[in-house]
């Protein structure tokens, strides 16, 4: 966390924060941004504001995992990969099922197996993502300085 998110954590629900079209949060009292770096002497905390915040980070964090598990979260499954072989063994399921007892091939099978495989590959993405790049001349470094 950089020093300005730092000081939006308090700004945000501080009873004493306005707002700047162009410099966003800012102190109601100096009608500047921020400039404490620890914590702010005037700060005045919302309850009711802190507690709205709270709900919606966690609604923001229920609807990504709904999205990452296509549904699935509501069942216990928190991995979108887990979630996307889920969807593939039951569209295979499906697929020898329908030709096995109706002698057809029904697409929702098939998009069932493709659903998984999308899945597996976004869940694959987004891991990819969130590693730290490793710079090229680290092991050239010299941690003894």
């Amino acid at each position: 966390m950089n020093q300005r998110e730092h000081q939006l954590s308090y700004c945000e629900i501080c009873t004493k924060k306005s707002f700047s079209p162009r410099k966003g949060i800012i102190c109601g009292i100096t009608q500047e941004v921020a400039t404490f770096n620890d914590t702010c002497d005037d700060f005045e905390e919302d309850a009711i504001l802190k507690k709205r915040n709270e709900i919606s980070k966690q609604a923001r964090l229920q609807e990504a995992k709904q999205e990452s598990t296509m549904g699935l979260s509501a069942f216990g499954v928190s991995n979108g990969s887990v979630a996307g072989i889920i969807y593939i063994i039951i569209g295979i399921l499906s697929i020898g099922l329908t030709i096995f007892l109706f002698e057809v091939i029904t697409i929702w099978s098939f998009i069932l197996v493709i659903i998984g495989i999308v899945l597996i590959i976004k869940t694959a993405q987004s891991k990819t993502k969130q590693r730290p790049k490793k710079s090229k001349h680290a092991d050239l470094l010299d941690e003894e300085l």
